[in-house]
């Protein structure tokens, strides 16, 4: 052979070896190097083009669904129509020493299988974690943050990535320590000597300060501390607590968007799956938001398996959020194996204007076989899917609601209303929470509910809303303050109850600032007694709702104030010790109302005047009602029942049809077991639709698109 072939051959088979080489390098990527390559999504939370406020990935709004405890590796969990999987990073158990960089090798590869599913990934960064951070469960220490960051770091290229998600349960997991509460105290008082001057104590100094009743608790007081000025206990330091508690909850979500972004400043973050409401109120309004609100744990809403977190979760059209649907309790109730309540809940959740749909386990719907299912894996994993599809084609999911009615949500409202304690939502309540949360979580006949906190009260838009309710809203600075009066002065309604404004005021149930009293028209409050009383209307009242009968019980009272009402200020209809009533100032254009009780704290919506009451006030401003309802078989158009009392009547404010307005169209939901002909009002614009029994529709550009029918939970009860 000759020199130059045998050059030529040499070069051949090197550039062989070469291309060999390089077709192994490129094979060769890392499980890592796997994870970061190809195209980049854009996730973002922000307005969709609908208006509505949701996940965007690559500038298109993006509705979630995933299943908890589950890699996605199951076949049949695409079929059940999820896109996302929520990715548990936690070690085997706290206390484990196992290197990070071991843990790091084994995550990647579940990453790498979610993507390889073509799946979205939402990376949870568990709370097991942070047993190395220090003080056990939770200390925003340089380990912490260290901890956290590395995670960051290692996996912000993921190509499918969409959020980090913090803490699962927060309320429950934060350590609530005796040091940060007095530290907290001595920023609220100057002095020792101040505290025990507003708590009615003996303190020597604040060392000698506890904080009481740390998790189902939420402000109880010592037992010493309840006197005359503070009925039931409910004063100074059970504010204080409470506020100290929901504070807390503020700061630990701070420090999470703080580390997370010094190192990732666009992927979304997630709140963690929220178990208390008043922990709820406090996800900041930049991340996206669920809730894994249970029956049974959270009040025994299983009809819409406490949809109204939804409302609450997304406020004024401010953040996704989303329910968490327990799928399986079967200690206690096999009812929720039925496929039927699945698709029930489902199209309630997308009703009440939720970005998506999660489910808690996902091995409740993808096993058989377990004491009391009704229904087979099978048929929930098609349900599930089908429902999906089905949203999603019809496009509720980026639907923005638009509601004219707004409920102030405090963490102080029910539980003041339970007798008790002044929290939010009851963590074991023997039923649902305050009975104005229960009878409007279908809405009203005009429409649905908006949650608003203190922040959301300098938004532009408050003039949407034809009535704001104010249950105990006891905490409002100043500047609130004159943004609520400027909102009645310029057409609105507030109806509030006793507690307004206390916390600036003494943070005594009785105190209201100067602020309030010239809103409302009253010189102050005090004490009366104890006992049932009534909730009678004024006269100005009465007219300003078109002749109501006065002097006529509406609820039953906790305890009964005096009031000293300014002569042009309406006077309650019953006086003396122990009167109180509905009290009617007129204030610029609007009308500030206000009701010496505690206005909330019992069912209220079957009593005729109460019903008056609330639905003068909600059709305000309406830009939809229901005309009127027809329940049994189909009518014939143009029969219709003409009052609306006629209807089903139930301890609801919407009465067997729920009604959505959204900025275009409306949905209509028939919750009777018959079927019902319904008469909508929408825009001046009279139509009429006939709805199978529990079904849904969709009534968008003057199309109708059906969204199936759901059944209610059969609940059977504990097992013998």
């Amino acid at each position: 052979m000759k020199e130059y072939d045998k050059l030529s051959l040499t070069c051949t088979i090197l550039l062989l070896a070469l291309a060999t080489a390089g077709i192994r390098a490129e094979t060769a990527l890392t499980p890592l190097e796997q994870l970061c390559a190809g195209h980049k999504v854009e996730a973002c939370i922000a307005r969709a083009p609908s208006g509505k406020i949701m996940l965007l990935i690559d500038d298109e709004p993006q509705p979630l669904f995933w299943a908890n405890l589950t890699s996605g590796q199951d076949p049949n969990y695409r079929r059940a129509g999820f896109n996302t999987v929520f990715a548990e990073l936690g070690y085997p158990g706290p206390g484990d020493d196992a290197p990070l960089e071991q843990q790091f090798r084994a995550w990647d590869n579940v990453l790498l299988n979610i993507k390889e599913r073509g799946l979205y990934v939402i990376i949870y960064i568990h709370n097991s974690i942070h047993a190395h951070a220090g003080e056990v469960p939770w200390a925003f220490d340089r380990s912490w943050r260290d901890y956290v960051q590395a995670i960051v770091r290692r996996y912000r290229g993921v190509t499918n990535l969409i959020g980090w998600c913090f803490s699962d349960e927060l309320a429950d997991a934060l350590s609530y320590s005796d040091e940060a509460f007095r530290v907290f105290l001595k920023n609220e008082y100057d002095s020792i000597k101040a505290l025990n001057a507003a708590w009615s104590s003996d303190f020597s100094d604040f060392d000698q300060i506890k904080l009481e009743y740390q998790r189902d608790g939420h402000g109880r007081p010592e037992k010493s501390m309840v006197t005359p000025a503070f009925p039931f206990g409910i004063g100074p330091k059970a504010f204080d607590s409470a506020r100290f508690k929901v504070n807390h909850i503020a700061y630990a979500n701070e420090q999470f968007e703080a580390v997370i972004r010094e190192v990732d400043p666009i992927t979304p973050i997630w709140s963690g799956a929220n178990n208390i409401g008043w922990a709820a109120t406090q996800i900041p309004t930049t991340w996206g938001a669920f809730f894994d609100f249970y029956p049974g744990n959270s009040g025994h809403d299983y009809n819409t398996h406490h949809v109204w977190m939804v409302d609450i979760g997304r406020g004024p059209n401010l953040r996704p959020a989303m329910q968490m649907l327990l799928s399986e309790n079967s200690s206690s109730y096999n009812w929720h194996l039925d496929a039927r309540v699945i698709r029930g809940w489902m199209v309630e959740s997308a009703l009440h204007g939720a970005a998506g749909v999660t489910f808690w386990p996902w091995s409740f719907l993808g096993v058989d076989n377990r004491t009391g299912d009704r229904s087979s894996s099978t048929e929930r994993i098609d349900m599930c899917g089908m429902t999906i599809r089905m949203l999603e084609a019809s496009g509720i999911f980026e639907m923005l609601p638009r509601p004219t009615i707004a409920v102030m949500y405090q963490p102080y409202a029910e539980g003041w209303g339970a007798l008790s304690q002044v929290y939010g939502v009851l963590r074991y309540p023997s039923k649902e929470p305050i009975a104005l949360f229960r009878e409007l979580k279908y809405g009203t006949k005009y429409g649905q509910i908006d949650y608003l906190t203190n922040r959301h009260l300098d938004r532009d838009d408050l003039a949407d809303y034809g009535v704001i309710l104010a249950p105990f809203t006891a905490d409002l600075s100043t500047e609130q303050m004159d943004r609520l009066a400027e909102y009645v002065h310029g057409g609105g309604v507030l109806l509030a109850d006793i507690g307004f404004g206390c916390v600036q005021a003494g943070k005594v149930v009785t105190g209201m600032t100067d602020q309030a009293k010239r809103l409302f028209g009253i010189r102050g409050l005090k004490v009366s007694y104890a006992a049932p009383g009534r909730w009678v209307a004024t006269g100005a009242y009465s007219e300003l709702l078109g002749g109501l009968r006065k002097d006529v019980d509406a609820t039953q009272k906790l305890h009964e104030m005096v009031l000293d009402a300014t002569p042009s200020t309406s006077k309650a209809a019953l006086k003396g010790p122990g009167g109180q009533g509905l009290y009617v100032n007129r204030f610029g254009k609007g009308y500030a109302i206000f009701c010496s009780a505690l206005a909330w704290s019992s069912p209220n919506s079957t009593d005729p005047l109460m019903r008056k009451i609330h639905e003068a006030l909600f059709a305000r401003r309406a830009g939809i009602s229901m005309a009127s309802l027809n329940a049994g078989q189909p009518s014939r158009p143009g029969e219709f029942e003409p009052a609306w009392e006629k209807a089903v009547q139930e301890p609801y404010f919407a009465s067997g049809c729920e009604i959505v307005r959204y900025s275009k169209g409306y949905a209509l939901h028939n919750r009777l077991d018959a079927h019902a002909t319904i008469q909508v009002r929408s825009n001046d614009k009279l139509e009429e639709h006939t709805l199978a029994p529990r079904s849904v529709i969709l009534v968008k550009r003057d199309q109708i698109i059906p969204l199936g029918s759901g059944v209610w939970p059969v609940v059977l009860g504990p097992k013998q």
